[in-house]
């Protein structure tokens, strides 16, 4: 796995930086989800969303509701995607995105990641 953001977005001050990788088994996820934890103590939210097989998950890691997770878990099950997991680190700007913002911050930083990580694949 690569250890560095694939893509990265700002709004109003908080970067989110995106991550995505294959995997095929889902307890091979949480050492990965950790490890990028580890690259990014300062990092406020670590959220992510994979579809593996016939399971997924998502985590919203402290942020509101339905903002985070369930925004990442969407744009990858709208790529079309199997065995793939999204990371998005967050590093507060000093500036509340509110709840609406905030989902379209993580939608966004996802698609372009997920966008991304396909033409990397090729």
């Amino acid at each position: 796995m690569n250890h560095e953001p694939i893509a990265e977005i700002v709004e109003q001050k908080s970067r989110f930086l995106g991550y995505a990788f294959e995997i095929t088994d889902p307890l091979d996820f949480r050492p990965l989800k950790q490890k990028i934890r580890e690259n990014n103590k300062a990092a406020s939210h670590v959220v992510y969303a994979f579809v593996c097989g016939g399971s997924f998950s998502c985590s919203d890691d402290r942020e509101p509701p339905h903002t985070a997770g369930s925004q990442i878990l969407s744009e990858i099950q709208r790529s079309g995607q199997n065995n793939l997991a999204v990371v998005v680190v967050r590093y507060f700007g000093g500036k509340k995105l509110g709840k609406k913002n905030l989902a379209l911050a993580y939608r966004e930083c996802a698609r372009i990641t997920i966008e991304k990580y396909l033409g990397m694949a090729k």
